[in-house]
């Protein structure tokens, strides 16, 4: 058994949200796949759908690669997205509101895992800000979703200071942004600013530098 990363829908009941496939004990009538397997989430704050880290054995792995909506990372992350896969973790990427045309066939899994991390990091501390000043705002996946291309100067100044002020919370905020910057390019240049810090999932802590391993 190993853990394995997986990019995949979360399931909701209410204000309980789970990776979709997968059981928990906090909603037992849920069906799930792959039967009592640990796990770990990053999720994209309020969006429904996550990162997750699997204690996966090669019959859960097998289930889950298998699934038409999740992506499943290979054991070695420092292999290269290859050609056949680039397309959908584009596609995976932009619907769920973060930029996937940086993506290349030669880019290593972990750092497109390190850069989704980044932005799902950024997108947690903007809706956690937001929860206590402004509830019922629109949650940043849901507001950037389909609205990349759009430059800075057009969004709204009070979301523009949020996205700051989480970016800065977290040591991310960029130096300088123009009017005619993209949220595309504004949100992976703050990814990569998050750089080789480590990304707690739970069951692990991955970090760039070293081999994912337990």
């Amino acid at each position: 058994m190993s853990i394995r990363l997986y990019l995949l829908p979360l399931e909701r009941s209410g204000n309980l949200r789970w990776p979709k496939y997968m059981h928990w004990d906090r909603v037992p009538d849920h069906t799930n796949d792959v039967g009592e397997t640990a796990w770990s989430i990053l999720n994209y704050g309020q969006a429904d759908w996550c990162i997750a880290a699997v204690e996966a054995t090669d019959p859960v792995h097998a289930v889950l690669a298998a699934k038409a909506d999740v992506i499943a990372t290979p054991a070695d992350l420092d292999t290269g997205v290859t050609n056949q896969r680039r397309d959908a973790v584009r596609s995976f990427m932009e619907e769920m509101g973060m930029p996937g045309n940086w993506v290349a066939a030669t880019t290593p899994w972990r750092e497109v895992i390190r850069t989704i991390s980044g932005m799902a990091l950024l997108g947690k501390r903007y809706d956690g800000i937001k929860a206590g000043t402004d509830p019922g705002a629109p949650s940043l996946g849901s507001m950037v979703r389909g609205n990349l291309n759009t430059q800075w100067r057009s969004i709204p100044q009070g979301v523009r200071d949020t996205v700051m002020e989480a970016g800065q919370s977290m040591n991310m905020a960029l130096p300088e942004i123009s009017d005619t910057d993209t949220v595309r390019n504004i949100l992976k240049q703050m990814a990569d600013v998050w750089g080789g810090m480590p990304v707690s999932l739970g069951l692990e802590e991955y970090n760039g530098g070293t081999s994912f391993a337990v």
